[in-house]
């Protein structure tokens, strides 16, 4: 859904009402506030979700005519089980590269042994 359409949606709706917009650190976490005032609920949707979503289903949830759903992602990279939520932004990038199959170690060439060093060694066997 475009941001003109969300904004439409807003007005159409009298139960709906804008509480404020929240300026994340990228435009990534910018989020908007929407409270329904028939049920007293208050919504923080990220903007990058209000352009995925269609119109109808995130009215429905609005509305209340949906339940929601809070999910909580649990990852064991880290060696244990964590919560992906309270991670700093290098290790997202760390479990982005490996969902992305981005995590193979690099193939490093060893310098040239020299000969004096390998005839030493046998030398020493």
């Amino acid at each position: 859904m475009r941001k003109d359409a969300f904004w439409a949606l807003m007005d159409a709706n009298e139960e709906l009402a804008l509480v404020d917009v929240v300026e994340g650190a990228t435009p990534e976490e910018d989020a908007i506030i929407v409270a329904n005032t028939r049920t007293g609920r208050h919504y923080s949707i990220s903007v990058p979700l209000i352009k995925e979503q269609q119109e109808t289903e995130l009215l429905s949830l609005l509305k209340g005519e949906r339940e929601v759903v809070e999910l909580v992602t649990v990852t064991r990279i880290v060696g244990y089980y964590s919560q992906v939520e309270n991670w700093n932004r290098s290790k997202l990038g760390e479990l982005e590269d490996r969902h992305k199959g981005r995590y193979a170690l690099e193939t490093v060439v060893p310098d040239a042994v020299p000969a004096s060093a390998s005839s030493a060694v046998r030398a020493a066997g």
